[in-house]
């Protein structure tokens, strides 16, 4: 990610932000495993914001504004395949630990806030449930814990 010695700062800058934007989509259209190539185009993405930021004065603000929310809207889906992706890799890791008998009901609890700013404990709703009653059938996993 530099500037060749012989273009011009407007060259480089576009030659840059232009191999950022190509390989982010050269990641959404590779064979390796989703996540990562979300992630990884997500960042390329991010480098491409970050130049144009560096150069925002030069370009001026209406220039910079219309780039820098379309790189920002080519991102916005990206964000929430990442974020679909994370949670159901998330959910899948935690019934791997409960069919294995690795997660303890301390483990499973959460803390969360309340409304008025309190903080309480809160339990998995099967919790209770004995594990020969519990499944895991809505992560993809296979069978009963």
């Amino acid at each position: 990610m530099q500037l060749k010695r012989k273009e011009s700062l407007e060259e480089g800058v576009h030659r840059v932000i232009e191999e950022r934007v190509t390989e982010a989509a050269h990641e959404l259209r590779s064979r390796r495993a989703r996540g990562e190539t979300i992630h990884t185009a997500r960042k390329r993405l991010k480098e491409a914001r970050a130049i144009l930021r560096l150069v925002r004065d030069e370009l001026g603000e209406s220039t910079f504004d219309r780039e820098n929310r379309s790189y920002r809207n080519a991102a916005r889906p990206l964000s929430e395949l990442r974020d679909t992706e994370a949670i159901a890799q998330a959910f899948a890791r935690l019934c791997a630990r409960i069919r294995t008998g690795s997660a303890s009901d301390r483990s499973l609890r959460s803390e969360r806030r309340s409304p008025d700013g309190a903080s309480k404990c809160v339990h998995a709703s099967w919790s209770t449930t004995p594990p020969s009653r519990r499944s895991c059938a809505a992560s993809g996993a296979p069978g009963r814990v």
